[in-house]
């Protein structure tokens, strides 16, 4: 999908990845964003888990703990 960054996913990818074969708005998308932001307490600005890249779509920010 050429991703220019690690961690970042385009809108079009997470939708066909979250809805298979099901026609979803992008509105769609941005609500469950919204969603996982509040479960996960990222719900201020600037995001600490889910970041918005503009024009693109999402990237996990969180650092990742083994």
């Amino acid at each position: 999908s050429g991703r220019p960054e690690c961690g970042q996913c385009q809108t079009a990818e997470l939708l066909d990845a979250l809805w298979p074969g099901v026609h979803v708005s992008p509105a769609a998308l941005a609500r469950a964003v919204y969603k996982a932001r509040r479960a996960l307490g990222d719900a201020g600005a600037p995001h600490r888990v889910i970041a918005t890249v503009h024009g693109v779509g999402f990237r996990f920010v969180a650092p990742l703990r083994r």
